[in-house]
């Protein structure tokens, strides 16, 4: 049966909503935005108009049309795949187009003093209402190691001070587990501000627009700071990285690092690991002055 790909999708988007968390299905119409056009823009408006050659058009549409790489472009084809399927096209042609090779190396570990920079102007910024909330996110998802989108979904009654643990909901975590993740003591009385200032369920609060604070924030106020101390890149899933490797290089097994990441394989918590040549140096040496202690034994 031939039907409209903008209403197929359109009906996707509609359909998936109770699958996913409210930060995702609210970003779902931007997200799908740019592979519409393409169709759009190439006059591939039905399935019957979508054929296997279209694979090469779509790709050379977002060469054309944008700069976003190879990893990009295989997310839009899946996202025509995804909606095909979901309405019954199991033998449509277009699903037999094959991934453009991988051309984005997976993102490291943010350098700690480059961290530590991005911190100390956050913290020191104070000319917007929501300068401390953006404060909040870095430091927060450091000690949580948790990633943004669950970051932002964070409620109130989620968050026990005493114990320094906050409970992430099944429906706001990647893999639909509920999780728990910790806080320092130090983010104690950050964190009791938050729950008292917010007029929401949601701690991560956008002040200047009364709503709460979404990824689409947080990338806008990352553009600011790139600018302003001259970074080329930085992403949030740096520091969720950054914070992985600190905690192993701080002595916890990879167990515990994969437990508080959410992972359900260790080799993708390993994969999070950084050991550079400092790291490498330090458990070096933890190692050294061990055996050195039981020789004098």
């Amino acid at each position: 049966m031939n039907q409209e790909l903008k209403v197929l999708f359109n009906n996707y988007i509609i359909e998936k909503k109770q699958y996913h968390t409210e930060s995702t299905h609210i970003n779902a119409n931007e997200a799908y935005a740019p592979i519409i056009k393409c169709l759009i823009d190439l006059g591939i408006n039905t399935t019957d108009d979508l054929k296997f050659e279209d694979g090469i058009r779509i790709f050379n549409w977002f060469d054309q049309n944008s700069c976003v790489k190879n990893t990009t472009k295989n997310k839009y084809m899946g996202y025509i795949k995804a909606v095909l399927r979901h309405h019954g096209y199991l033998s449509h042609p277009y699903l037999l187009v094959k991934k453009l090779p991988n051309d984005v190396e997976p993102y490291k570990p943010v350098d700690r003093e480059l961290f530590d920079s991005i911190i100390e102007y956050a913290a020191n910024k104070d000319t917007h209402v929501n300068d401390w909330i953006y404060y909040a996110v870095f430091v927060i998802m450091y000690d949580t190691a948790c990633r943004i989108r669950e970051l932002l979904t964070i409620k109130k009654q989620n968050i026990i001070i005493s114990t320094n643990t906050i409970i992430l909901e099944n429906k706001d975590t990647k893999g639909r587990t509920q999780r728990f993740v910790f806080f320092t003591d130090s983010k104690k009385d950050l964190l009791r501000d938050m729950i008292k200032q917010t007029p929401s369920e949601y701690i991560f609060w956008n002040y200047s627009k009364q709503r709460k604070l979404t990824e689409n924030d947080v990338r806008n106020y990352i553009r600011r700071i790139k600018k302003k101390l001259n970074i080329d890149v930085f992403h949030p899933h740096q520091v969720r990285k950054l914070s992985a490797t600190d905690l192993v290089v701080a002595g916890a097994n990879l167990k515990t690092a994969q437990t508080i990441l959410g992972h359900k394989e260790q080799k993708t918590t390993e994969l999070y690991i950084n050991y550079t040549a400092l790291v490498a140096k330090q458990e070096y040496d933890k190692f050294r002055n061990n055996q050195k202690s039981s020789l004098k034994k």
